[in-house]
């Protein structure tokens, strides 16, 4: 599946180019399991170390007085940036997640997520949530580039050169709540060290077409792909869906 996903995702590339991906991704795929285990006991002071943030975008979008939707990639190492965001962050940010089957790894990962005053939250109950916090500040941040399930909204387009759908929730919950919207880019300087960097994607009152901003979303999650291939989750499918004729 791996190397089917890269080959469709870089046609241009020889074999020996996917192979060469494909080889460094199953190494940081490795890197990010043991990282993320040791974030039960990694300190503040560690983390801070490990992950430097550029966050001028959103204090520019907090002084406005927005609440916000964080929206990342599947890129190595998310869990490490959402620690780090969660001691950055004055308000604590509600990580949306879905419930995993299992229940020591669902354990596991809310038990990470929460360490440094995340505060972990079905997605299922965000609308509900965020209308109960309605007229004060709220901070969602949201793996943005999951698969949907087959009972949500999908809106289809091209995903590293393949038909992919995409959630639409996030972009209609921000229209319907005036929330503004940030992608959080993440890149790996070398092993076991990340920077992020917060880039507006919309804030209100909004002036974009439907759908416009889940596009915008999608193109700066490609751009970083492009940059660093072997950071992708290409593990996971993605393109599980087909799209109706």
């Amino acid at each position: 599946m791996i190397l089917d996903n890269l080959h469709h995702a870089f046609p241009k590339k020889s074999d020996q180019e996917i192979r060469k991906i494909a080889t460094q991704f199953y190494k940081n795929f490795a890197d990010t399991l043991v990282e993320t285990l040791k974030s039960l006991t990694i300190s503040k002071k560690e983390i801070m170390r490990r992950v430097v943030l550029d966050v001028e975008e959103l204090r520019k979008i907090q002084k406005e007085g927005f609440s916000i939707f964080l929206m990342a990639p599947h890129i190595f190492n998310w869990e490490w940036y959402s620690l780090r965001y969660s001691i950055y962050l004055k308000l604590p940010p509600y990580g949306i997640y879905q419930k995993l089957n299992s229940k020591l790894s669902d354990w596991l990962m809310y038990a990470i997520r929460s360490r440094f005053g995340g505060i972990p939250i079905e997605r299922g109950e965000v609308l509900r949530h965020a209308i109960r916090g309605a007229g004060k500040p709220n901070i969602y941040a949201t793996l943005a580039d999951l698969r949907p399930q087959d009972s949500d909204n999908k809106y289809w387009m091209k995903f590293m050169n393949r038909d992919a759908a995409f959630f639409t929730g996030t972009e209609k919950l921000a229209r319907k709540l005036n929330y503004a919207i940030v992608y959080l880019q993440f890149t790996r300087i070398k092993r076991g060290y990340y920077k992020s960097k917060v880039i507006k994607i919309e804030v209100p009152p909004f002036e974009t077409k439907p759908y416009e901003i889940t596009e915008k979303f999608v193109r700066l999650v490609e751009k970083d792909i492009k940059k660093d291939p072997a950071s992708y989750l290409w593990s996971h499918k993605r393109w599980k869906h087909i799209r109706p004729k």
